[in-house]
């Protein structure tokens, strides 16, 4: 609340100065959009990667932008109320200790990832001087949820009790690394059996973020021996 009371006194000492149209403080407008201020006008933290989040991951997928919002928000729970100019170090690295204490190692990291991102962001702009997020080291975190993915014994199974069903090489591909959505529309021409090693090429459909329409990821990934076999 004090800290509220402070910003609401400046923007009032500023007064009509940021909003007459020849004022060299008046807010600047980028070309993506985001409202750019001065740091007369109360710039925040919270601000600062919101700009980012608009404007600052062009041409990524809604996803990417969704996971860094989500993963950053308790970090600006605690700290986004921080005039940019006035944020220190140690005001991020307590930050990071907190959450640190209810999200996992990988949460946090990608919390500190998009902070240091947005006030880059914000320095490139001439919003701030340096970029104190980068002088902080990201804090372990909880433990992650145990991981299930398949021990070498248990794909090994797997692959035994399929070898005679028409789900054998689906099965196989997956263990190799290919994703179910890519598997589903593999066709023969993107397969490169007789190659050295042998490979298959897939796409992987990604949302278009701008069209709201979908791009393909293409990757080449090598076959191992089973999956070759599979197929073959």
């Amino acid at each position: 609340q004090e800290s509220s009371s402070v910003m609401a006194a400046d923007r009032a000492a500023i007064g009509s100065s940021l909003t007459s149209p020849d004022s060299p403080n008046r807010p600047r407008v980028s070309s993506g959009g985001a409202a750019l201020a001065s740091r007369l006008s109360g710039y925040t933290l919270r601000q600062a990667v919101d700009d980012w989040l608009a404007d600052g991951l062009p041409g990524r997928a809604v996803t990417t932008v969704d996971k860094n919002k989500y993963c950053v928000e308790p970090l600006l729970a605690l700290i986004g109320f921080h005039l940019l100019q006035d944020l220190r170090a140690a005001d991020i690295d307590e930050a990071l200790g907190v959450i640190a204490e209810r999200y996992t190692t990988a949460a946090v990291r990608i919390a500190h990832d998009a902070l240091t991102r947005s006030v880059t962001y914000a320095t490139a702009r001439s919003l701030v001087r340096a970029n104190v997020a980068e002088l902080v080291a990201a804090p372990a975190g909880r433990p992650g949820r145990p991981g299930k993915a398949f021990t070498v014994e248990q794909a090994g199974l797997l692959l035994s009790a399929s070898e005679n069903t028409r789900m054998h090489a689906y099965i196989a591909l997956s263990i190799a690394g290919i994703r179910a959505e890519e598997a589903r529309s593999l066709r023969w021409d993107d397969v490169a059996l007789g190659a050295e090693p042998p490979r298959a090429h897939v796409w992987r459909s990604v949302p278009a973020r701008q069209s709201g329409g979908v791009l393909k990821a293409h990757r080449v990934l090598p076959l191992p021996q089973v999956a070759e076999g599979a197929l073959r």
